[in-house]
């Protein structure tokens, strides 16, 4: 055989364009002629030796190339945000559960990959401003296609007064969160007696403090906020409130 003729066709098996001539002894064409994520590439070839005579069209064959079509604008801190795997993921040759997927360099965010979904939420808790994480996805074939997400968390208004007591406390008071144990959600309520500085913190069993949930000057009332724990391992953690010279503690169980 003299030559091969390779040809080529973008998304679809219809519209064969011949797109390189391999010398013989080479057997092997690497095609690197802009290659997109996400497009569907198919081949077939004919051998054609020095007199020219042309063999019939090989079976064709086909590879297509993971691509990753995320896109945040802005989410909100002090919750996790989920975001399906199969809104920005796709691969024309394969189901999004054949799929690879990797986190790296991730910046003010933790970011978890489960049941479908990518988790992402601010680290720490109540942090508002620009975040990022990188990401790769790789199929079985071992194409592959990275991304660099930059996005703004912003300031929620985690708190907000409890409708069920219109009441104003006499006292500090701090409410054993409900559901306890819990998993990922839980409600954090409690009350000021005057005006405060209130601060509410999460801390491991052994004293380290993990995040700050609530960080906020409240009038006199009730209040309270959902605080999900979806970025924290399964155990036993502690909620501490501080308002001026109190201290009040509660014992919370996360449970997944």
């Amino acid at each position: 055989m003299y030559q091969y003729w390779l040809y080529r066709s973008v998304n679809n098996f219809n519209d064969f364009q011949i797109h390189e001539i391999v010398y013989h002894p080479d057997s092997t064409h690497t095609d690197a002629d802009s290659i997109q994520p996400g497009n569907l590439y198919a081949y077939t070839l004919v051998a054609v030796d020095s007199a020219g005579n042309r063999s019939q069209f090989s079976d064709s064959v086909a590879v297509g190339l993971p691509k990753i079509e995320l896109q945040l604008n802005d989410i909100l801190n002090n919750e996790t945000t989920y975001i399906p795997l199969n809104s920005f993921l796709y691969d024309p040759d394969h189901a999004t559960s054949e799929l690879n997927l990797t986190v790296s360099n991730q910046n003010n965010v933790y970011i978890q990959i489960s049941n479908g979904n990518l988790l992402v939420t601010p680290d720490p808790y109540n942090y508002a401003g620009i975040a990022g994480f990188d990401l790769e996805v790789s199929d079985p074939m071992g194409f592959w296609d990275t991304s660099n997400i930059l996005f703004v968390i912003l300031q929620s208004s985690p708190s907000s007064i409890d409708p069920i007591n219109n009441k104003l406390p006499d006292d500090y008071e701090f409410f054993q969160n409900y559901p306890n144990p819990f998993n990922p959600t839980t409600w954090i309520q409690f009350a000021v007696p005057r005006l405060s500085d209130v601060e509410i913190a999460i801390f491991n069993i052994l004293g380290e403090k993990i995040d700050i949930l609530f960080n906020s000057q409240v009038n006199p009332g009730y209040y309270g906020f959902s605080f999900n724990a979806a970025h924290l391992s399964s155990g036993t953690y502690f909620l501490i409130l501080k308002a001026g010279k109190t201290t009040l503690v509660k014992k919370i169980l996360l449970t997944k």
